[in-house]
Formats: C-alpha cells, sequence, structure tokens
C-alpha cells in the first residue's frame, strides 16, 4: 500500500516543500501550489528504515522522519529523509497517562528538545509525542527556538495555521492509494 501510495505522489507531481517554505507559506510570504504535501513518519520504527526509506529514495520523494533521539542518534539514511524531533526522551507516558511533553514544566520540555537538537543538527520542526501538547508544551517549544510543530489533528496547513499547532492529513495501515487520493486529491 505505502509503494503504491508514493507512486502516485510522485506520477501526481504533487510538490514537496521544505520546513522553511511552510513557515513562508503560513506567513503569507511564499506561494505553495495546490498540490504541496509533507510526507512524514513518526517514531523511527525499524520498519519505516527497512520498508518505506527505500521507496521514497527510489521515487525521490522528501519524507520527513520524525526522530525520537534517546533511541535513535544515527544519521539520515537517505538524502531523500530529513530527520527532525520527535523529542529526546519525551515520547512516554507521564503521571496523567499523557505524554510527558504536557506532563513536564517548559523549561524542562526545552530542555529535552535542545538535547534532540544537538544530535540532529536542526531546530526547523517537532512533532509532539502522541499528539499531545497545550501552552506549557507550546511555552517549552518556543524556548527551544523550533518554529514549527506537528499535531496529530486533522486538517490542511493554511495560511495563517498556528504554528505551534499543525495539522496532518494522516495515513493509517491498510489505507490503499485510492484512500489516499480521496484524502488529499
Amino acid at each position: 500500500d505505502f509503494k503504491a501510495q508514493m507512486a502516485y505522489i510522485a506520477s501526481s507531481k504533487f510538490y514537496l516543500p521544505t520546513w522553511d517554505e511552510l513557515n513562508a507559506f503560513i506567513d503569507g510570504k511564499l506561494f505553495l501550489p495546490q498540490h504541496s504535501l509533507i510526507i512524514t513518519d513518526d517514531d523511527n520504527e525499524p520498519t519505516w528504515f527497512q520498508l518505506a526509506v527505500p521507496v521514497v529514495t527510489a521515487d525521490k520523494l522528501l519524507a520527513t522522519s520524525f526522530v525520537i533521539t534517546s533511541t535513535r542518534q544515527e544519521g539520515s539514511p537517505s538524502p531523500y529523509v530529513l530527520q527532525r524531533s520527535h523529542t529526546n526522551d519525551m515520547h512516554r507516558a507521564g503521571d496523567n497517562g499523557k505524554g510527558r511533553m504536557v506532563n513536564l514544566s517548559a523549561d524542562e520540555v526545552a530542555a529535552d528538545l535542545e538535547k534532540s537538537a544537538q544530535i540532529l543538527g536542526t531546530k526547523e520542526v517537532v512533532a509532539y509525542p502522541f499528539g499531545h501538547y497545550n501552552s506549557t508544551a507550546e511555552e517549552g517549544v518556543t524556548k527551544a527556538g523550533f518554529p514549527l510543530a506537528r499535531t496529530t489533528e486533522y486538517g490542511m496547513v493554511k495560511i495563517g495555521t498556528p504554528k505551534l499547532e499543525l495539522p496532518v492529513v494522516r495515513v493509517n495501515y491498510g489505507d490503499t492509494a485510492d484512500d489516499l487520493k480521496r484524502v488529499i486529491g
């Protein structure tokens, strides 16, 4: 299914912007074509590296892998895969059963993200673990110097979208290329 989905994106000539381009688009400073998307993966699961990376590489599709840096410090497996922060060590449940990102202070969130950024060498974007975030998490993201943060909330990014609350169109295991076409056009 993933291979067919990526073949559809490649053959349909979608524009694959960088995070900097998306940031400028949100500010209204850059035009992006209607058929623009950013391919992402969360959690640095071994199957992503074994099965998906060869597909995006063969199709020459820029993708972002949101990496938990406490479990992966290796460099990118492909020039087509950007590794960005999924935090260093906040992808665990906190006291209330939600991700640690909403259980820690803004300073603790910032310290974790600083460590992740040091390992990855960038502070471009972070994906909230489990999609959990609140105003304290956003404050920590800002303190750490990350301009963008991705949620798990459904939606499309538009001019003016809050930069620390980027929505996503989620594709799940078992979704076909036709399912993807229905969602993204």
